[in-house]
């Protein structure tokens, strides 16, 4: 059972991953005391390099995990920790601590079963507002169904009172036999985006995506859509093309990624833009690549 948030994970990943526009270096490693170690550098398209070391560690036979502890390169840590108590079935409670230029808490609450999820989660970065975020999805055959309410919290009542019950909410559905799959979701009716994935044989499949957007006079929208197709040649080796069309602009990517053992792949991608740019592109064409060694 899936979270609402990855409903439709199977073809926005199909759509998405392997077209990098980074270029990103990990290096991952577990001591003999079960602590697991990753080492990550990116350097994006205007040449900034980031990084940060991450590690992980699960405390056995007490449901209790170090899921996350990090610290990149502009300073900020994150502690993330998980508890499975075994007298509820299904439950994992968490609570995550950011230390950066403010400290972000969170705790959140998960229950899974097999035809059944549900989480809550609860931020708070300090202030007076409390933000809280809730998804339920159901499963029923090959169908899922479900949704997620969003909610701000005045808790100190300084200032204005911005509390908001229904600050954000979304609604989805999904269908998925194995082979062929279909996907719906809103948000707030405001945002809508339908997609599919079909497996055509062992070795290729492909996912399509259209969403859209329309403006507050109703009478336009900001749509896109884009169609993706994976080639398996081999075990090892994956070739992927994809083409999206928006209001105002074509754009081509191809991507490739090899596995050269176990827990060691590179994957790379290339892509070009015809059309109007974004405000934050500065070139029609984006290239990238990510080396993991493990």
């Amino acid at each position: 059972m899936t979270l609402y948030k990855d409903i439709a994970k199977c073809a926005t990943s199909l759509i998405d991953d392997n077209f990098d526009s980074k270029m990103t270096i990990k290096a991952k490693s577990k001591a003999a005391c079960g602590v697991g170690i990753t080492s990550k550098s990116t350097i994006s398209d205007s040449l900034a390099v980031t990084g940060a070391l991450e590690g992980k560690y699960s405390v056995k036979n007490t449901g209790f995990a170090i899921d996350k502890l990090a610290l990149d390169s502009k300073g900020t840590l994150t502690c993330e920790t998980s508890l499975s108590p075994n007298m509820i079935n299904g439950l994992t409670i968490g609570f995550n601590r950011t230390y950066g230029k403010e400290i972000e808490n969170d705790l959140s609450f998960e229950f899974q079963q097999d035809q059944f999820h549900a989480d809550t989660n609860f931020n708070y970065a300090g202030g007076a507002d409390l933000n809280i975020n809730s998804s339920i999805l159901a499963k029923f055959n090959e169908i899922s169904v479900g949704g997620k309410l969003d909610s701000l919290v005045n808790i100190k009542k300084e200032g204005e009172d911005k509390t908001n019950y229904c600050s954000g909410w979304g609604m989805g559905a999904s269908y998925c036999n194995g082979k062929l799959g279909l996907f719906a979701t809103t948000e707030e009716l405001k945002k809508y985006s339908v997609s599919g994935t079909y497996k055509c044989s062992d070795q290729f499949k492909c996912a399509t995506l259209l969403t859209c957007e329309p403006e507050k006079d109703k009478q336009t929208a900001k749509w896109s859509t884009a169609l993706a197709g994976a080639y398996a040649c081999n075990k090892t080796n994956t070739f992927k093309a994809k083409v999206t069309k928006t209001n105002d602009a074509l754009q081509l990517n191809a991507g490739h990624s090899v596995k050269l053992q176990k827990g060691t792949d590179i994957s790379a991608g290339i892509g070009y833009k015809f059309g109007t740019l974004g405000e934050k592109e500065k070139k029609p064409w984006t290239y990238g690549f990510t080396v993991t060694l493990a």
